[in-house]
């Protein structure tokens, strides 16, 4: 059931975190990334990166983005992760709650505008993105959830009806990225 209170359309769709490009957050305008974890840059309530992940946050960096990870995690994944990723992380975010992106765009010192949110989720990350006036930037899962399967199916059932209302066709055999 969609929340009409809030904006679930990203304002870009990619297959998955690693073949987002300097180049297309350059096209963004963006100059901060912020980037969820499971299924966007790790793999669902693990701690072991998607494939290419490492080498991405790296390459990132060096074109002269800002990265950090904004996560509904608990602190101590996300620091953890942090420290594998090579970058700040802030959390639990609580998303669509706009409350640690407002901080990790002030401790970079760039606008809401300025700040790309890539995630997996449309009704947390996606949100938040676009209520606090970040690029939002969905990927899709990058595999099926294992934990509280019922309620994961649901959730992704309710995002592939409203994918259908924006003309995204999936399915559930189709949203996960592999």
């Amino acid at each position: 059931m969609t929340d009409n209170s809030l904006n679930l359309k990203p304002q870009h769709f990619f297959n998955c975190l690693t073949e987002i490009t300097a180049d297309d957050f350059t096209k963004m305008g963006v100059k901060l990334i912020a980037v969820d974890l499971d299924n966007t840059s790790v793999f669902d309530c693990t701690m072991t990166p998607v494939k290419g992940a490492k080498a991405w946050f790296k390459k990132i960096k060096e074109a002269g983005f800002k990265v950090v990870l904004i996560s509904n995690s608990f602190e101590l994944r996300g620091h953890i992760m942090g420290k594998v990723f090579g970058c700040n992380s802030y959390g639990p975010a609580a998303k669509p709650d706009t409350k640690m992106m407002a901080k990790a765009a002030e401790e970079a010192g760039v606008k809401p505008c300025e700040m790309a949110l890539v995630g997996d989720r449309l009704f947390t990350d996606i949100a938040g993105a676009n209520k606090f006036g970040a690029v939002s930037v969905y990927v899709r899962p990058y595999r099926k959830e294992f934990m509280i399967p019922r309620y994961w199916k649901k959730a992704r059932q309710d995002e592939i009806d409203y994918l259908k209302t924006i003309n995204i066709s999936r399915d559930l055999k189709t949203i996960y990225y592999k």
